[in-house]
């Protein structure tokens, strides 16, 4: 992912569950990189990820680096689907200045550097994952995926960042094993709905150092975070204002 986009090639990501309800867009794409179950049919070209392609590419000599390919500020480099005000799922392309700029969000708000071991927990169709990953990589970390459950995970790999849905949240604060040792660093970024007091103050008890809920939109990024008493703090790089009906300011 990070070789196409140092390279302007515009991605799009999906599961293999997802490739029928794709297939139209899929058939189109000049490449599929997948997985041999997750092949969508009659595609253009098709690259098959295995262990042996991957031993071969590494094997091969370093080649020179040559700085990457210029991206213009409008280039479109990301393709991602959301459903938006509408309720109707659709494809959106993000540019590259777009890219940058959530990517320096990620980075800003939650701290990530060549120390942090980020544990991926949904697949890169979530734009807010493949966000995170990417801006902890140009970090210096490193990302975690494995199989096995997430406080495991946080243990035997030091996991110092993961993000959630509130959901997923309150099923691992029912599920928290007896004498699970709660971390010295753990930062848990949440999206997609709020958190409630009572979990915000369980999680932070038993299981994360720090707590961040974020509200926002695939459109228009990370807006503001959101604090315990439930005030929105507005993030770097947003400007906001409180408008009418007719959009004329109400707060000045």
């Amino acid at each position: 992912m990070l070789a196409f986009e140092q390279t302007g090639v515009a991605t799009f990501s999906y599961t293999k569950q997802e490739a029928p309800v794709y297939l139209p867009f899929l058939r189109s794409a000049d490449l599929v990189v997948c997985a041999e179950d997750a092949v969508p049919k009659d595609s253009k070209k098709v690259l098959l990820l295995s262990q042996k392609l991957l031993d071969g590419i590494f094997a091969l000599a370093p080649q020179q680096e040559d700085g990457g390919r210029f991206l213009a500020s409008d280039m479109p480099l990301r393709i991602q689907c959301t459903s938006g005000a509408t309720g109707r799922v659709k494809r959106m392309v993000r540019t590259a200045q777009v890219n940058e700029f959530r990517i320096w969000q990620y980075q800003n708000k939650e701290g990530y550097n060549c120390y942090s071991h980020y544990l991926l927990t949904h697949p890169f169709s979530v734009q807010a994952i493949y966000g995170r990953a990417n801006a902890c990589i140009r970090m210096g970390g490193a990302c975690v995926s494995v199989a096995s459950d997430v406080f495991q995970a946080i243990t035997d790999y030091g996991v110092t960042h993961l993000a959630v849905l509130p959901t997923m949240l309150a099923k691992a604060a029912a599920a928290l094993p007896a004498g699970f040792l709660k971390p010295n660093i753990l930062m848990i970024p949440t999206f997609g709905a709020p958190v409630s007091r009572e979990l915000r103050e369980r999680i932070l008890q038993t299981l994360a150092t720090e707590l961040i809920e974020s509200y926002g939109t695939n459109e228009v990024g990370s807006v503001c975070t959101i604090g315990s008493d439930g005030t929105g703090l507005v993030v770097a790089g947003v400007r906001g204002e409180v408008v009418d009906k007719n959009n004329k300011p109400l707060i000045g």
